[in-house]
């Protein structure tokens, strides 16, 4: 793995404990708040709406949130960088669970169905199959006495960019949703004339995701 990737973990680190601390404080509000705000299938755009509702920046701008949200997006899809990503995967939590006060335990936990998705997906593109030993892999395993599974620097590398523009997508997408109604940020994209199909669709995603 490429060295200067080791510049990341401080800031990570940081921003884990300072989640962790939060969620210490508040763990008295915890449990109250896992029975309050279910995860029932169906209930899933009133259960978001709820975390919306009880954030810490509910009262922020719409239009604000949603336009830096997409920025941030944006950001990350474009920019194709690592580095790019981290900070924007720090911004976004650090505004989501410090500022917007949600319990650092639920954020995880919402969470885990798109990092699951993305680690599924990113499983193809980081380990391939040979039938001799690749002198170019960082790692090859000889398995049932026929083939190789191997990993390349350029696949690690290719996984790495991939998990840092989809965390950083979601991060900023989750930043939105869990301090923004669902019906603000209707209004916010039709009058930003966002086809109507656009609209409906993102609000199934949203829910979707929370479900």
């Amino acid at each position: 793995m490429d060295l200067r990737l080791l510049w990341l973990l401080p800031p990570l680190l940081l921003c884990l404990i300072a989640g962790a601390k939060k969620a210490y404080d508040h763990r008295g509000e915890a449990h109250a708040h896992h029975h309050g705000i279910g995860h029932k299938h169906g209930e899933a755009t009133i259960s978001i709406d709820i975390y919306a509702y009880k954030s810490g920046i509910s009262q922020w701008n719409p239009g604000f949130k949603v336009g830096f949200s997409v920025f941030l997006l944006l950001l990350c899809v474009i920019a194709n960088n690592v580095y790019v990503s981290a900070v924007v995967i720090l911004i976004t939590t650090y505004i989501t669970v410090i500022l917007g006060g949600l319990d650092f335990h639920h954020y995880v936990d919402l969470l885990t169905i798109p990092l699951v998705f993305l680690i599924v997906g990113s499983i193809a593109i980081l380990i391939n199959f040979s039938w001799t030993w690749r002198d170019d892999a960082i790692l090859n395993l000889y398995c049932f006495h026929s083939f190789y599974i191997f990993v390349t620097m350029n696949g690690l590398r290719t996984t790495l960019y991939l998990w840092g523009r989809a965390f950083g997508a979601i991060s900023a997408m989750y930043m939105m949703s869990l301090s923004t109604m669902s019906h603000e940020i209707s209004g916010v994209l039709r009058k930003c004339h966002f086809p109507k199909l656009f609209v409906e669709l993102m609000n199934m995603i949203t829910a979707a995701s929370s479900s």
